[in-house]
């Protein structure tokens, strides 16, 4: 989430896309233009859709996981949101979502078989590999003889918004136009464009992107008082090793007790 307004957000602002693909139908034009062949009828849609593998196991959440009969799409907008590409990590992160959907597929002694494609999506305002293509689609091939594919099913897809070519397909051009300008100019963005504008007035939506925007930011406050603390007492610790303040003294200015002091430095060292 950004520091955006409510109504400033636009389609590419994730709490706006996942809002605005909560429209069954919109979701399936979405991923019909960006992959570029028919997609089924769509039995499911969860935006948000939370994976925890285990209690302590690293969790994610897909911005709109949906399914047809032979295929699952996990779409994510990306912004880069003050980070590197490389911080990003898109690549390994795409290969743990395909594990997460995987193994939610299947049952103990499911046959294999009963795996549907999984279809990672990243749809990002910026150019995740710096070749300056239009998209990058990844599957499995085998190294000497890349006409040998894998056929596990496995696919990851990441669409460059700002390329500005015209040698791409008319839909996917005009997507990327809207993402860039709000420039509607075919049916698809009309679509996304009226339900952008529904979302912006939907007070009860308002509300919950102000609360979630309230609460990372007390997250990212409290993330900088507890940082400037174990600065601190860091700088404490190394005082009192080097020997030019007491353990009493560190104990004092850190708040804590001299058994404290002296376990973070036995933890420290």
């Amino acid at each position: 989430m950004n520091n955006k307004n409510y109504e400033d957000l636009t389609f590419s602002d994730d709490f706006m896309f996942g809002k605005v693909t909560e429209d069954k139908e919109i979701s399936r034009g979405l991923l019909k233009c960006l992959l570029q062949r028919e997609i089924g009828e769509l039995e499911e849609i969860q935006n948000e859709k939370r994976y925890q593998e285990a209690c302590d196991g690293k969790g994610i959440r897909l911005d709109l996981y949906s399914r047809d009969k032979d295929n699952v799409y996990d779409a994510e907008m990306q912004n880069k949101n003050n980070l590197s590409v490389e911080q990003l990590e898109l690549p390994k992160r795409s290969h743990y979502y395909h594990a997460m959907i995987a193994n939610d597929q299947l049952n103990k002694g499911d046959d294999y078989s009963l795996l549907g494609n999984s279809n990672i999506i990243f749809i990002c305002t910026f150019d995740p590999f710096g070749l300056g293509e239009a998209w990058y689609h990844f599957s499995m091939k085998e190294e000497k003889n890349n006409s040998l594919e894998l056929n596990d099913g496995v696919h990851s897809y990441f669409f460059n918004a700002t390329y500005l070519g015209d040698d791409i397909p008319d839909g996917i051009r005009n997507l990327y136009r809207y993402l860039q300008t709000e420039e509607v100019s075919d049916e698809l963005t009309m679509k996304i464009d009226a339900a952008v504008n529904r979302t912006r007035m939907n007070s009860i939506w308002r509300s919950s992107y102000m609360k979630e925007k309230i609460a990372l930011q007390d997250e990212h406050k409290a993330g900088r008082i507890e940082g400037r603390e174990e600065g601190v007492i860091s700088t404490l610790l190394d005082l009192v090793k080097d020997g030019s303040i007491s353990k009493e003294l560190a104990a004092q200015k850190a708040n804590k007790s001299v058994e404290e002091i002296e376990d973070l430095m036995r933890e420290k060292a």
